[in-house]
C-alpha cells in the first residue's frame, strides 16, 4: 500500500502549500497501479483513501488509512495511525513516511518518497472530487 498514507510527529504546523484535498495516481514498487485521494488536516491529522482498480470495477475497493502529518523545510512526514480503522502498531517503522517535496504551488505539489524514490505527482482537488477511472480503464 502506498507509503504516503503512512509520519511519527507530534504536531504539524498548518501550511497553506501542503494541506487540503490531493489527488494523485502512479505505479508502486511491486508495479501496481494506484490511485490515492489526501486530505491534510491543518491540525496535522490525515486520511487517505487508496485504491487499485485493477479490473476497471466502480466498485473497486478503497482502503482508508488515517494519521499525523507535518511539513517542514521542505520535508513532509507522515505517520499512519490506523488502517482501515484498525490500530497500527505504533513502534513499526513501517508506518512512517517521509517525502521531499519538490514542487509546491497553488494546485500541485510533487512528491518523492525518500524510501522508493518514486515521485508521486498530486494535484489539489475540490472536496466533491471522486475517483476518476484508471486511464486504461477510460471507454
Amino acid at each position: 500500500m502506498l507509503a504516503v498514507s503512512a509520519v511519527g510527529v507530534a504536531s504539524a504546523a498548518p501550511v497553506a502549500g501542503v494541506s487540503g484535498r490531493w489527488y494523485g495516481e502512479g505505479v508502486e514498487v511491486d508495479g501496481v497501479f494506484t490511485q490515492i485521494l489526501i486530505e491534510r488536516r491543518d491540525d496535522g491529522t490525515f486520511k487517505v483513501e487508496s485504491r487499485t482498480p485493477q479490473v476497471c470495477l466502480a466498485g473497486t475497493r478503497v482502503f482508508v488509512d488515517t494519521g499525523r502529518w507535518r511539513f517542514e523545510n521542505g520535508m513532509l512526514t507522515t505517520r499512519t495511525e490506523t488502517m482501515d480503522g484498525d490500530k497500527v502498531d505504533a513502534l513499526d517503522p513501517e508506518f512512517d513516511g517521509r517525502y521531499r517535496v519538490t514542487v509546491v504551488d497553488a494546485d500541485n505539489a510533487t512528491l518523492i518518497d525518500e524510501d522508493t524514490a518514486i515521485a508521486w505527482p498530486m494535484k489539489r482537488v475540490a472536496r466533491d472530487f471522486t475517483f476518476p477511472p484508471a486511464e486504461p480503464c477510460v471507454p
